[in-house]
């Protein structure tokens, strides 16, 4: 007894080595330009270059095709085609299936994106920040009141509620 299962064919592929001085629209009009007719994707997506793994910069763009034969007509005449961007730095793109070959869900916009205008707390926010602070006290004045504090304290720690008893019972 043989268990088949059932596999979906293969459509994303993967184009990795494209030099970083690309875009997305000049790698896209360039592919386009080349084979024509270009086959039919229903998903790209364009990586640029992580400038923070400097001399190994290179793009990468994944492309599904609608169809197997498409996607494998896309590696015949990609995969080791060499790439020069506008500022002559050349290399060899390869063309490799997708290691992830699901394509993302589009994520609905945010309702609340670009209202942060219209809400009450950040409008308060905003007409606080307007207000000028008041000016610090004067040193002078905080010098009287530290002695004011230092006479009340004096005059509480002298008389404590003992001494008051003691007091009231001579008198």
């Amino acid at each position: 007894m043989t268990v088949e299962k059932n596999v979906k064919e293969r459509t994303k592929v993967v184009l990795r080595h494209i030099p970083p001085g690309f875009t997305s629209e000049s790698l896209l009009e360039l592919l386009i330009a080349t084979v024509v007719p270009f086959p039919e994707y229903d998903f790209y997506h364009f990586a640029p270059a992580d400038y923070s793994l400097a001399p190994y910069l290179s793009c990468r763009a994944y492309f599904n095709f609608l169809t197997p034969e498409s996607a494998f007509l896309f590696k015949d005449r990609f995969d080791g085609q060499k790439f020069i961007d506008c500022n002559k730095v050349q290399s060899v793109g390869i063309v490799e299936y997708a290691p992830f070959q699901r394509i993302p869900k589009r994520f609905k916009k945010d309702v609340r994106s670009g209202t942060i205008d219209k809400d009450p707390e950040y409008i308060e926010f905003l007409k606080e920040l307007k207000i000028e602070p008041e000016a610090p006290p004067s040193i002078e004045t905080i010098i009287d009141e530290i002695e004011k504090q230092r006479a009340t304290r004096a005059e509480q720690q002298s008389s404590t509620a003992l001494l008051e008893y003691i007091k009231d019972k001579k008198s």
